[in-house]
């Protein structure tokens, strides 16, 4: 039999989501020779990127060390957006609220105190006065305002990173699948259709995919995500209660434990989405999935009844109306 057709490179990146493609661009700016691999086409929705929106923090309340990353992320995004004439990050402010001590403001407000982060502390009562769409704090609830936070658009960064790369020089390809990685003493053989490319490293950023590639306990998680509009059209348009100007980014820990994250709608220059509201994972309202064989399908009750109620409780509309404020 004749050999597979070889190919030598520097490095190949294995899954071009939102970590592949920015690999893929910070490679190709070093000069590096680096060939891009995506199974689908570039910015499908079948992976963990798709969804409009994620949430940029830099007081990272999961860990303090994660702010410096944070800082270089942000002056990435923006170099990236400068580079391609897109709007890829908006630091919209955030809100981070809970009791003092609850995983929320805790961590938020370590972050910043290790890494001198300026964030704003707001009491109780200024709390409630300053933003009459939440609803249902609990008694000792307070705010950490971050300035730094906001929204990245991970879609339209994936295409803006991919379209960087290529005019540094690097290779893409695309309805391309990895059937098979392994090493020997000259580095990465893997395996792409009919070809077999040869690098001094690969690397793997296949998001759900991970599991196929890597003998380590990973599990995919099935997280489907949910926006909401107003009980009132305006509500959500431009200068509306639920604008994003008026109701920004935040992560919120109910009273209970539960906890919250989600931003305002955007509705204006190109944008046109409402507003954006998930939960954080408890270990049951979430499932693990195969990425081959996940359950695409939205179920009412299972996937957001819970998420429904809650945010039922938690954003009303203050004033003379008496009305659900997100539906």
């Amino acid at each position: 039999m004749n050999p597979l057709p070889s190919v030598t490179t520097d490095v190949v990146v294995v899954g071009l989501g939102a970590w592949g493609s920015q690999a893929l661009w910070r490679l190709a700016a070093r000069g590096i020779n680096v060939v891009g691999v995506e199974r689908f086409g570039i910015g499908h929705h079948l992976g963990s990127t798709h969804g409009s929106t994620r949430l940029f923090r830099v007081a990272c309340m999961e860990h303090p060390g994660l702010t410096r990353v944070a800082e270089r992320a942000r002056d990435l995004w923006y170099e990236l957006g400068d580079s391609t004439d897109q709007v890829l990050l908006r630091q919209t402010g955030g809100l981070m609220v809970g009791p003092p001590d609850g995983h929320i403001v805790s961590g938020t407000l370590a972050a910043a105190s290790i890494s001198g982060s300026k964030v704003e502390v707001i009491e109780h009562d200024n709390l409630i006065r300053r933003y009459p769409t939440y609803a249902g704090f609990g008694p000792e609830d307070v705010g950490v305002w971050d300035p730094a936070a906001g929204i990245t658009y991970p879609e339209k960064g994936v295409r803006s990173a991919i379209q960087a790369a290529q005019a540094l020089g690097a290779t893409v390809l695309t309805d391309s699948r990895v059937t098979d990685i392994s090493f020997d003493n000259d580095g990465a053989i893997i395996s792409i259709g009919d070809t077999v490319y040869r690098a001094q490293q690969v690397v793997l950023t296949a998001g759900p995919w991970m599991p196929h590639f890597v003998q380590r306990q990973l599990v995919a998680r099935r997280t489907p995500m949910f926006w909401f509009e107003g009980a009132d059209t305006d509500d959500t348009e431009p200068d509306g209660e639920f604008d994003l100007s008026s109701f920004p980014v935040f992560i919120r820990e109910l009273p209970g434990g539960k906890t919250l994250w989600g931003h305002g709608a955007r509705k204006a220059e190109g944008d046109n989405y409402g507003v954006k509201i998930g939960m954080e994972d408890l270990g049951y309202n979430f499932s693990d999935a195969d990425a081959d064989d996940v359950d695409r399908y939205i179920h009412p009750v299972a996937d957001y009844g819970e998420l429904s109620e809650l945010v039922s409780k938690a954003f009303l509309v203050a004033g003379p109306r008496s009305r659900q404020g997100l539906r």
